[in-house]
């Protein structure tokens, strides 16, 4: 674990085994938009471990530090952005210092930042033979209308996290931060090429 993320409690195979081959995304860029949460720091220390350079956006630049860090722990690419500033010049920046961003999460973003970034993501020239793909992590009920708005050569995946819910369903534990992270990073692996417009509720079974 990096030293810069909260310590995550990971299941039985152990902190020293990542759920997905260690070089898995070490040619891939990720962007997560976030406010800086603990969720987002989750899944960018997940997508970090395992190789991704990270692009981190949010409402001001010390909320994306706060992920760049993560990155920086593992060695990796990094570049911070606020989501103040105009999409068009900060996709351009990222191709120029980062690389052709291939994947884009959105953890707990409001619905009108999220689809301007998903909009020039699709309108971005393709990156063969990569396809690129969108997470969308909301609390139960966000995601009613974003699958719908994107299609050709994106995928797109949602994670619908209650985390507090789970120790009464049928597993009889919540699941974490650790599950949350690797389950976006799996979505948007090779491994999970051929899901698309699923949606994966993270809540112990209770739903």
């Amino acid at each position: 674990m990096s030293e810069h993320v909260l310590k995550l409690d990971p299941p039985a195979f152990g902190p020293d085994r990542n759920f997905l081959p260690d070089a898995v995304y070490s040619e891939d860029v990720v962007m997560i938009l976030s406010d800086g949460s603990e969720r987002a720091q989750a899944v960018a220390d997940a997508f970090a471990s395992v190789g991704a350079a990270i692009v981190a956006v949010g409402p001001d630049m010390s909320s994306a530090k706060r992920i760049t860090g993560i990155a920086a722990g593992y060695g990796g690419k990094t570049m911070a952005a606020s989501w103040d500033s105009p999409v068009a010049p900060v996709f351009d920046e990222v191709n120029d210092r980062v690389g052709a961003v291939d994947h884009l999460i959105s953890i707990d973003v409001e619905e009108k930042t999220v689809s301007l970034y998903l909009q020039t993501l699709a309108n971005a020239p393709p990156v063969a033979p990569r396809k690129r793909s969108c997470v969308f992590v909301s609390k139960p009920g966000g995601m009613a209308t974003r699958l719908e708005q994107l299609a050709g050569n994106v995928r797109l995946n949602a994670v619908e996290v209650d985390l507090g819910v789970g120790a009464n369903g049928p597993v009889g534990r919540a699941g974490g931060l650790f599950e949350l992270g690797w389950a976006v990073a799996f979505l948007c692996s090779p491994y999970a090429r051929e899901m698309d417009g699923q949606l994966l509720r993270l809540d112990g079974g209770a739903s």
